[in-house]
């Protein structure tokens, strides 16, 4: 499988709604089912100092049902995910702190019995 993440900028002003998609390609010479536990696909961390600030599904309720997506050599599946990037806690929403931040994603799939987990990320830099 590669994953890519695309973002419009990776300078970002605080509170702005901007769209990230995300990506899995097959790139084995086999078919590939990826199987899903609950509605959400995708998530997405805000990273500081190599530890979580924020979370992109914090505020957010999922259904619980078990979907699969089967991908044939080269095919894909995306998904495109707004944050304004505000961190959510015990009901209330807090702005980040204007910095530098690495952009992770996870995959919530599985691949047979491994989950597809953390995938790479990217530095943004969000500011007033």
């Amino acid at each position: 499988m590669e994953f890519s993440i695309t973002i419009e900028n990776t300078r970002l002003h605080i509170g702005d709604t901007v769209e990230v998609t995300l990506t899995l390609t097959n790139i084995s010479n086999e078919s590939v089912t990826i199987w899903f536990g609950s509605g959400q696909s995708f998530d997405l961390y805000l990273y500081q100092s190599g530890l979580p600030t924020a979370k992109w599904s914090d505020d957010k309720a999922f259904f619980q049902m078990v979907w699969d997506v089967k991908l044939e050599r080269l095919e894909s599946f995306s998904e495109t995910l707004q944050w304004n990037f505000y961190i959510y806690d015990s009901n209330d929403y807090t702005q980040p702190s204007p910095r530098e931040y690495e952009l992770v994603t996870v995959c919530m799939g599985m691949v047979g019995d491994l989950n597809i987990n953390v995938m790479p990320g990217m530095q943004i830099e969000l500011y007033l």
